[in-house]
């Protein structure tokens, strides 16, 4: 809703009468609302008062009203931020959320909307808005490492890119293949065969490597580095064509490239 409506519906006066008597514009982060032509003192009382009711006011040198300009935080960096609280603060704290419409909701909208929000604890506020809600949020726990161990575990990643966080896991946590082990619930040869792959970085694409599952990349090690060129090389042809191999076509090609 713009300010313009929001002070008509505030101060009861048509949107076609404010647009006579004011003039809105924006200045440094402010709305301005300058008066154009002489208020009677009902009307600048009813105005002055739904400004302040908007958070702002009248600068009376000036003879304007002025507004701060609402800011919208999208919710992903809301969610950064709260993400990276310590977990001490975070404990202490619970976020305030307001919903509101963007514009006119029909009744049946609207009546959705009530139930959805008041099912997970939000306050409908009277008096405001048509649709404006209020609820509190509890702040996630989040612990980095525990994050890390899960992705690991179950983020369905191919073999190439759990061993990339579980060496993020060994350089931030100073772990051992062996602590990792017993971390993961995995063996240790398990991580240690992993590992391994990130030998392959830089030697064939990344997109090859996010392919390969933990045998076929075994295989790759391997292999000689001029065959491994070409069979990068290979994949690289045909990614390009939009025919990238398959797991069964890169162990043929790996074949070939050793026969050669």
């Amino acid at each position: 809703m713009e300010t313009r409506e929001k002070l008509s519906k505030l101060s009861q006066i048509p949107v076609e009468e404010l647009d006579k008597k004011l003039q809105f514009k924006e200045d440094k982060g402010n709305q301005l609302i300058i008066i154009k032509e002489e208020l009677d003192r009902e009307t600048f009382k009813n105005i002055a008062q739904a400004v302040q009711a908007l958070g702002g006011q009248y600068v009376k040198t000036e003879k304007f009203f002025k507004l701060p300009l609402a800011k919208e935080t999208p919710w992903e960096e809301v969610e950064t931020a709260l993400k990276s609280l310590p977990d001490d603060i975070k404990l202490s704290l619970t976020v305030d959320l307001i919903v509101k419409a963007r514009s006119f909701m029909g009744p049946q909208k609207f009546r959705i909307l009530i139930k959805q929000l008041k099912d997970i604890g939000g306050t409908y506020v009277p008096g405001k808005e048509q649709a404006h809600f209020e609820l509190k949020v509890a702040i996630p726990i989040i612990n980095p490492e525990k994050e890390l161990v899960d992705r690991v575990q179950y983020g369905g990643l191919s073999a190439y890119q759990q061993a990339l966080l579980m060496q993020e896991l060994i350089t931030k946590y100073n772990y051992s293949q062996e602590d990792l082990a017993a971390k993961l619930k995995r063996s240790r040869s398990w991580v240690a065969n992993h590992m391994r792959l990130l030998q392959l970085k830089d030697k064939i694409p990344e997109q090859m490597l996010n392919l390969l599952s933990e045998g076929v990349a075994r295989t790759l090690l391997s292999t000689p580095p001029d065959h491994l060129e070409k069979v990068a090389e290979e994949y690289v042809t045909r990614a390009k064509k939009g025919q990238a191999p398959s797991i069964a076509e890169l162990i043929q090609i790996i074949k070939d490239a050793k026969q050669k």
